[in-house]
C-alpha cells in the first residue's frame, strides 16, 4: 500500500528519501529528466504508484508498530513469568494453603465461626488460579491444551467455578459432589512440582506393564485356589470352601495382612490330620513368596525402569535446550 506524508512535508523530502513513493517507471523518468537537464524537476503526481489506491498516513504505521512492540514485550514478560521460580512458588504456596484451609473447614465449629474468612480465602485462591490459566492462554492457547497437566488444572478450576452457579439450579446431591471437588484443588500441586509430576507420569506409563503383571498373578492365584480347594476344602471350609473364599484367602496372603488367622486354621485342622498342618505351611510359604515378594518386586521394577527412561529423556531434552541456547548466544555475540 503506498505511503504519503500529509501536507507540505512531501515537498521538503530529499529525492533519495522519497524514492520509495514512486514506482519503477517514475524513478526512471526522473533520472532521464535529470540527464536531459530538466533541473531536477520532480515527477508529476500522476506518476505515483497506484494513485487511485487509498493512501496511508505514516504516523498510523508508527502507531501500529508501537502496538506490536508492546504486545511482543508483554508476551515476553508472560513467557518469563510463568516458568519463574517466584511465580511457581507462589502457586504452590497457595495450593498448600488451600489444602490446610480445607482441612480446617472439616471442623464444623471452626467452619461456622470463620465461614466468611474461609469464603474470602477460597475466592482469592480461585481467582489466582483463574489468572494463571488466562496467562497461559495468552502465552499460547493451543500450546495450553497439548499439556495433560494443564487440562487437569482447567477441569478442576472449571468445576470450582460451577459451584456458585449451581447453588440456585442444582440439586443438593450435585452440590455435595461439586463441593467434594474442592478437595481436588490440591491435586494441582502435582503439576506445580516437576519431580512429583514426573513420578505420577511414570506410574501412569507403568500401568500397562503392571496390568500384565496383575493378569499373570491372577492366573497363578487361580491355580493356587484350585489346589487349596482340592487339598483343604473339606477340612478348612472357612477359607477354602469355594473358589471365592480360596481367592480371598490367597489375596490375604499376597497383602500379608491376616495370614496368621489362616495359619491358626491349618494348625487346628492339623491336630486331627497332621499332614494338613505340614502341607498347609508349605502352601502358605509358596503363596506368600510368589504373590507378595515376586510379583510385588516385578511391579516395582516396572515403575523404576520407566522412571529411569523418563529421567534420561528429561536430561536429553535439557541438553538439547542448553545446546540451542548456546548456539543462539554465539550467533548474537557474532552479530
Amino acid at each position: 500500500m503506498p505511503v504519503r506524508l500529509k501536507g507540505s512535508d512531501e515537498d521538503y523530502l530529499p529525492e533519495v528519501e522519497r524514492r520509495f513513493l514512486f514506482d519503477d517507471t517514475a524513478v526512471l523518468e526522473q533520472q532521464q529528466a535529470n540527464k536531459t537537464g530538466n533541473g531536477g524537476q520532480t515527477v508529476a503526481k500522476e506518476l505515483f504508484k497506484s494513485e487511485q489506491a487509498p493512501l496511508e498516513d505514516i504516523y498510523d504505521i508508527v502507531d501500529r508498530d508501537h502496538a506490536d512492540v508492546e504486545n511482543e514485550a508483554l508476551h515476553n514478560l508472560v513467557a518469563t513469568l510463568l516458568p519463574s521460580i517466584v511465580f511457581r512458588g507462589l502457586i504452590l504456596l497457595l495450593i498448600i494453603a488451600n489444602a490446610i484451609i480445607l482441612g480446617i473447614q472439616t471442623d464444623e465449629q471452626l467452619g461456622k465461626e470463620y465461614a466468611y474468612l474461609f469464603s474470602i480465602l477460597d475466592q482469592f485462591i480461585l481467582t489466582i488460579f483463574v489468572v494463571e490459566i488466562l496467562l497461559k492462554w495468552y502465552y499460547g492457547f493451543l500450546i495450553f491444551w497439548k499439556v495433560g497437566w494443564n487440562i487437569l488444572d482447567f477441569a478442576i478450576v472449571a468445576a470450582l467455578l460451577l459451584i456458585p452457579a449451581l447453588q440456585y439450579v442444582g440439586s443438593g446431591r450435585i452440590l455435595r459432589i461439586l463441593r467434594v471437588l474442592r478437595a481436588a484443588r490440591s491435586l494441582r500441586s502435582i503439576s506445580g512440582l516437576q519431580g512429583l509430576s514426573l513420578v505420577v507420569q511414570t506410574v501412569i506409563q507403568s500401568l500397562p506393564d503392571m496390568f500384565n503383571i496383575a493378569v499373570v498373578l491372577c492366573i497363578i492365584l487361580l491355580v493356587f485356589a484350585v489346589v487349596g480347594i482340592t487339598l483343604f476344602g473339606k477340612d478348612i471350609p472357612k477359607y477354602f470352601g469355594n473358589p471365592e473364599k480360596a481367592m480371598f484367602t490367597l489375596f490375604i496372603c499376597v497383602t500379608q495382612d491376616g495370614w496368621l488367622n489362616i495359619f491358626e486354621a491349618f494348625k487346628e485342622a492339623g491336630q486331627s490330620q497332621p499332614w494338613i498342618y505340614t502341607v498347609g505351611i508349605l502352601y502358605l510359604i509358596l503363596a506368600i513368596t510368589v504373590g507378595a515378594f515376586v510379583f510385588a518386586n516385578l511391579a516395582v521394577a516396572a515403575v523404576v525402569t520407566n522412571l529411569e527412561i523418563a529421567m534420561k529423556e528429561i536430561k536429553a531434552e535439557n541438553k538439547s535446550d542448553d545446546a540451542l541456547k548456546f548456539i543462539e548466544d554465539e550467533e548474537v555475540s557474532g552479530i
